[in-house]
């Protein structure tokens, strides 16, 4: 549920900065990719981390990558508790532009908590995949 967002992405995560650390893979930022989003309903999401280098997963940390094409991005600046709701805000300005977002949205950390403990200064990137503008 988007209560226990904060706490998912931390547990999800947590194994894969081990995975990385105990194979020298440094992270350049973290994301979270969400499958599906449509509360109440369960929230199917993935996490891991983005390196300079190409890096192999084992049987529990898989290499991937991020989808490519088209898209439309928000950059949220400061801390996550209105992060939630520039989703929302997102969503409003594609609809009032007839664009069609598909399924398969991800936010890139940018600067956390990690690397700046001043919540103002945290960067926050989101991604909505689109298929193309339909006319009015």
């Amino acid at each position: 549920t988007p209560a226990n967002l904060d706490q998912a992405y931390s547990s999800m995560l947590t194994p894969v900065l081990r995975f990385a650390t105990s194979r020298n893979i440094k992270p350049v930022h973290s994301f979270v990719r969400y499958h599906s989003y449509e509360p109440p309903k369960p929230i199917d999401l993935e996490v891991g981390i983005i390196t300079a280098q190409a890096a192999q997963g084992d049987a529990t940390v898989k290499k991937g990558t991020l989808p490519a094409g088209k898209v439309v991005r928000l950059v949220h600046r400061g801390d996550y508790s209105g992060l939630a709701g520039r989703f929302t805000e997102l969503l409003a300005w594609t609809k009032e532009r007839h664009i069609k977002v598909r399924a398969g949205a991800w936010a890139i950390y940018k600067v956390t908590g990690a690397n700046d403990p001043n919540p103002d200064n945290w960067v926050t990137e989101v991604y909505w995949p689109i298929t193309e503008t339909s006319p009015p």
